[in-house]
């Protein structure tokens, strides 16, 4: 094989590899992959189950959760190691019901590394998330169904109204979407509102207002597509925040 046939091979892996690692949840998400997953299942609101696996060393926790309602949600499906732990603590829950769908706020392996093991258990479940990201998920090994969404759409249930929010995800600033369920007043920030602790199942208490403005520049890169994502966040009133990383929020 010629050094010109080599190169053509393995640049793109490596600038995959580049790209990835400049995102520092992924670099830590390298290493949790090393260390042996511990759960933590907790009802933390109102029909709201949260699954937690912690870097005790880095004091940063990993969420899902699983949204109990007439048409079960799970949301955010870790990584393929994360997803192998919630599986059975899903089953439990669920019992003879099945999981509806999936909601997928952004293109990453602690959102949605896992999905394929999630979609051979539940083939049914439909996939949420942005069209962007539902080009991609195949690169995950989801070949199921998906519905894309775009900000200010709601999907209705008997009892749930689920609105899309959209969210420039990362540093990439990706097309993703936060979710906000309505009528529980529940939203999932994704990496938004991210904070360091040992916060599996704990809450704390914050200003809306406030809460939005703690949003800083690291978050979103960009200070056009932060100011617009934070006047979109002003324009709704939850109840609870449910994070992507550290203390889940009561306002």
């Amino acid at each position: 094989m010629c050094k010109g046939t080599i190169y053509f091979l393995i640049f793109p892996i490596m600038n995959e590899i580049c790209r990835f690692m400049k995102d520092v949840e992924v670099g830590l998400l390298l290493t949790f992959a090393l260390e042996i997953i511990n759960i933590k299942k907790m009802m933390i609101n109102k029909d709201l189950y949260q699954f937690t696996q912690s870097l005790d060393f880095m004091k940063f926790t990993l969420h899902q959760y699983l949204l109990d309602c007439s048409e079960p949600m799970l949301i955010a499906t870790g990584t393929t190691q994360q997803a192998e732990t919630i599986i059975p603590e899903i089953k439990n829950i669920l019992g003879d019901r099945l999981l509806s769908s999936i909601l997928v706020s952004h293109m990453e392996s602690d959102e949605c590394g896992g999905i394929f093991r999630i979609h051979e258990l539940w083939p049914e479940a439909v996939v949420v998330c942005s069209e962007m990201t539902g080009r991609e998920l195949y690169g995950f090994g989801y070949t199921g169904k998906i519905k894309t969404v775009k900000g200010g759409e709601i999907l209705k249930g008997t009892d749930y109204e689920l609105e899309a929010i959209d969210y420039p995800s990362e540093v990439h600033l990706q097309n993703g979407c936060l979710f906000f369920e309505r009528k529980r007043g529940i939203l999932y920030s994704a990496d938004l509102m991210l904070s360091f602790g040992m916060a599996a199942g704990k809450v704390i208490e914050k200003n809306w207002e406030q809460a939005v403005g703690e949003i800083g520049i690291e978050r979103i890169p960009n200070e056009v597509f932060l100011h617009e994502m934070k006047k979109r966040l002003l324009a709704i009133h939850p109840r609870f925040v449910a994070v992507g990383h550290g203390y889940c929020l009561k306002v």
